[in-house]
């Protein structure tokens, strides 16, 4: 029977993804932004024909273009994570994009040490059957040690990560903010894109559907095969 991932998937960045023309590229970046400023809960249509041009800042369209948010996740709680860190960190509200950036870290972490520890019995036992946890470094270890992180730099800047959180959390200083943000938007859409976004060693995408290369594998058992749906013939 036909079966299909119940998922949205962003195509809003298709159109400047892979524009060599720069002059073309930030055009195209400036009609995807315009569209930011449209309230989400209107009943009206907008389409950039209808924002004014002077709305959208040539520091806005450099920080839409710095940032490649997951084209798809299969948890939709976190889509609208993702959206806010987005145009938070367009519009250039640098401690909120900051703050949802750990947040979704920290949410990602426990889900998958949560989700993933029936497939690894017998490991990680100070923190088996345990719930969502702050602490980091043990649902890092335990990733790491199940084979779905590797101890390498993007898992070393996710370790530091933690550190970032814990400076804006408790009064730290805000002199790195703008260089703090853009780290932790970063390393929030790693962690997705490498589990929860569909990432490239598990899925193949071709003829316009996604096929799972490995259907035994945990991290497709436990967030993958359950939100297929099957259709009748």
């Amino acid at each position: 029977m036909p079966s299909y991932y119940n998922i949205r998937i962003n195509f809003a960045r298709n159109s400047v993804r892979h524009l060599a023309d720069q002059d073309i590229k930030r055009l195209m970046a400036r009609s995807s932004v315009k569209l930011f400023l449209a309230p989400t809960d209107s009943d009206q249509i907008f389409t950039p024909d209808s924002i004014p041009d002077y709305l959208v800042t040539d520091s806005m369209i450099d920080r839409y273009l710095v940032i490649e948010p997951p084209q798809t996740l299969v948890m939709p709680e976190f889509d609208t994570i993702v959206d806010e860190i987005e145009r938070a960190y367009v519009f250039g509200f640098y401690f909120s994009a900051l703050s949802a950036a750990c947040v979704s870290i920290e949410r990602t972490l426990n889900l998958l040490r949560i989700r993933l520890h029936p497939f690894h019995p017998g490991t990680a036992l100070d923190i088996e059957g345990q719930g969502p946890s702050n602490n980091w470094k043990k649902n890092i270890d335990a990733l790491v040690e199940w084979g779905y992180l590797q101890e390498d730099d993007s898992t070393a800047t996710l370790r530091k990560q933690y550190f970032i959180r814990s400076k804006y959390l408790h009064s730290g200083p805000l002199d790195e903010l703008l260089a703090d943000t853009l780290t932790s938007i970063n390393a929030a859409y790693d962690l997705l894109k490498k589990t929860l976004a569909f990432p490239d060693f598990l899925f193949t995408f071709k003829n316009g559907g996604i096929s799972c290369r490995d259907p035994s594998h945990p991290l497709f058992r436990a967030f993958y095969k359950p939100i297929i749906v099957t259709t009748p013939d």
